[in-house]
């Protein structure tokens, strides 16, 4: 439980998913635990392996992405008819009148099942790909606990040769359409470092540390900075958490993902622990796809802040700029970083609790 949530606090997802990726508890058993703190039925792999595409057609990929809802086939009826659906929560009323609609007036019978196995079919079903935090850094050539094979992420180094921008664009920019739970809170004014880190300490979820930490990188540093994004470490890769490129739409920070086996301007920072900053050097493929990607290539200067969380390398500050940095960018930047690390662990220390 405790690999579980420190895990969960640096890569997101659900308890449950985190569980099940420390090999604590199989897919099948998570929604056996789900079906019981909810009063619900179980939809377990035997009733995802028996699914009516026929039905599943019925629901457009749009309802089904923002329910989080993958249709399984129909249940015995004396009359009418009776569809059980997938969910990862308990749907208001008015959801699964919505359902009900779009699979023709059927009855409607909601079964729990984990976040893991409702994103792989959504996949499957509809297309809806997943966020790179719930696929794997290599092929999976066996099936995950619970039978689910998780797709492969594609990194910077696996893209092909760059042609342009239009094929930069392929490359970098996807959209990820299934929602994932986040944390709303009222934001702060994050233009002064005091504020900032006030505001870093004061936040209540993950999501929300991540979030003011971009925040200041966007808002503070007297608006310099180009580019500012947190990168979490996971499986040698590097994938984008949160962040922000001026002119470009934030999609594309979590669509980056850069193994730390290949020569990058990240991989030495990673590897030694120690900061970065300055002109960028000896730049490769990868370097120059990503800096395509967040809109200047090359930047003028760069930041590469590796932060840990319980002791453990968890997480990379990135920051660029098209002119020189700042004066005080290297030293903010570390400070940052390390507000983001105690609210974390405090997080997982309340939770622990």
């Amino acid at each position: 439980m405790e690999r579980a949530l420190r895990s969960q606090a640096i890569h997101g997802g659900r308890l449950g998913t985190n569980l099940v990726e420390q090999l604590a508890i199989g897919l099948d058993e998570m929604a056996e635990v789900l079906g019981r703190q909810h009063g619900m039925p179980a939809a377990l792999q035997r009733h995802f392996d028996m699914s009516d595409p026929a039905v599943q057609a019925r629901v457009p990929a749009e309802v089904a992405a923002r329910l989080r809802a993958v249709p399984l086939g129909r249940l015995p009826a004396e009359r009418g008819e009776r569809i059980a659906v997938a969910v990862m929560d308990p749907l208001p009323a008015e959801a699964i009148a919505e359902l009900a609609g779009a699979l023709g007036g059927a009855e409607v019978v909601p079964a729990v099942a984990p976040e893991l196995r409702v994103l792989y079919h959504l996949e499957r079903a509809y297309g809806i790909e997943r966020p790179n935090r719930f696929k794997r850094g290599t092929a999976a050539r066996t099936p995950e606990a619970g039978g689910e094979r998780r797709g492969r992420i594609v990194t910077l180094s696996d893209a092909a040769p760059i042609e342009g921008p239009s094929s930069l664009a392929r490359i970098a920019v996807r959209r990820v359409v299934a929602p994932v739970s986040v944390d709303v809170e009222p934001e702060p004014d994050l233009s002064t470092m005091d504020g900032a880190l006030r505001a870093i300490r004061q936040a209540t979820g993950r999501a929300s540390v991540a979030a003011r930490v971009v925040g200041a990188l966007e808002q503070g540093f007297d608006r310099e900075l180009s580019a500012g994004m947190i990168m979490t470490i996971r499986s040698g890769l590097l994938l984008g958490w949160q962040g922000f490129a001026r002119g470009r739409q934030r999609e594309v920070i979590e669509a980056v993902a850069v193994p730390l086996s290949a020569p990058s301007i990240l991989a030495g920072p990673c590897r030694t622990g120690l900061s970065s900053f300055g002109p960028p050097r000896e730049a490769g493929d990868i370097d120059r796809r990503l800096w395509s990607i967040l809109g200047e290539c090359p930047p003028g200067e760069i930041g590469v802040h590796p932060v840990s969380v319980f002791g453990e390398l968890s997480c990379v500050i990135y920051v660029q700029t098209a002119g020189e940095m700042p004066p005080a960018t290297a030293a903010g930047v570390a400070e940052l970083g390390q507000a983001m690390c105690a609210a974390l662990e405090r997080l997982v220390r309340a939770d622990e609790r």
